[in-house]
């Protein structure tokens, strides 16, 4: 095990869910700067990513020669977003990849459980949001 570091997590969870997302359609996350209404109109859709973490606790205790285990939780949430009045199967079809990316062993050091089917949220401006969320784990060691 390593000290894999919230920082650590995030960045492998991206830069996997980029590389798998490739091709598809843009991706807005937390940290950049991104306005939906500045999508060209043949661009049909569009997704944001976030994490939520929610917990960590102590995996085990352990003597002086061996590190102690932590477990970290959260969410992480997709939200696929797809023209108002567009095609509702476009929004589906890019949830279903989600959960694709989610149940593939991708991510370095993580868990994906409780997978949501997607769920509609219905309008947003003039975007139809569809998202889908997945409890995750990932595990870290200190030193004792």
């Amino acid at each position: 095990m390593s000290n894999v570091t919230a920082l650590d997590f995030r960045t492998s969870l991206f830069t996997a869910f980029n590389t798998f997302w490739a091709g598809r359609t843009q991706i807005a996350a937390p940290n950049v700067a991104f306005d939906p209404a500045e999508i060209p109109a043949n661009e049909t859709a569009w997704v944001r990513l976030y994490i939520l973490g929610s917990t960590e606790g102590q995996a085990r205790l352990s003597g002086s020669v061996n590190p102690d285990h932590f477990a970290r939780s959260g969410i992480f949430t997709v939200e696929v977003y797809v023209r108002e009045g567009g095609d509702l199967n476009e929004a589906y079809t890019l949830a279903e990849a989600v959960i694709e990316f989610l149940e593939s062993p991708g991510v370095p050091a993580s868990n994906f459980r409780n997978i949501s089917p997607p769920q509609e949220f219905g309008p947003d401006g003039t975007w139809f949001q569809v998202t889908v969320s997945a409890a995750f784990v990932y595990w870290t060691d200190r030193a004792a």
